[in-house]
């Protein structure tokens, strides 16, 4: 009996606890998404920037990952340009989200196939086929990291 008790209670937290285990997720909480992008339009223009500013992004994704705090990274465009943003919000010390980095990228086919796929999700598959909610399991599972790091270094390797 308790081994049935240990399966089911495991079955269940993980059905649940996806976000514990490390791998990214889009996040769909909204005011964390404008905090994240109030800060990213300070760091890129030095000074804090009005709704006027705000109004010119486009296409703002953030994603989060759960570690020892909140790791979020988050894409948008500003003017035609492609930004990524990266901050962390500690969940030991109560203090204010830090920006780590934001840089200008090129936008790459992966974010673009990744709009799309949110956008369409029952109409788009990957490059093997799968249907989108099979692809991001696969994805969140970790499986296709390394897969992702090899394309980007080698479209890096070819950008010199």
């Amino acid at each position: 009996m308790k081994p049935i008790i240990l399966v089911l209670i495991l079955s269940v937290n993980s059905c649940f606890a996806e976000q514990l285990l490390g791998g990214w997720t889009t996040s769909t909480d909204e005011s964390l998404k404008q905090e994240c992008l109030q800060k990213a339009l300070t760091k890129i223009h030095g000074v804090k920037v009005g709704d006027d500013v705000q109004t010119l992004v486009s296409d703002h994704v953030c994603k989060t990952q759960v570690v020892n705090g909140l790791n979020i990274k988050c894409t948008f465009v500003l003017r035609k340009e492609n930004w990524e943003c990266s901050f962390y919000k500690s969940f030991i010390e109560q203090l204010d989200m830090q920006v780590e980095e934001c840089k200008q990228v090129e936008k790459t086919d992966e974010q673009v196939i990744e709009k799309a796929t949110a956008s369409n999700e029952d109409l788009i598959s990957n490059q093997d086929g799968e249907d989108a909610p099979t692809a991001r399991a696969r994805d969140d599972a970790g499986e296709v990291e390394e897969e992702k790091i090899d394309a980007i270094n080698e479209q890096n390797s070819n950008d010199k």
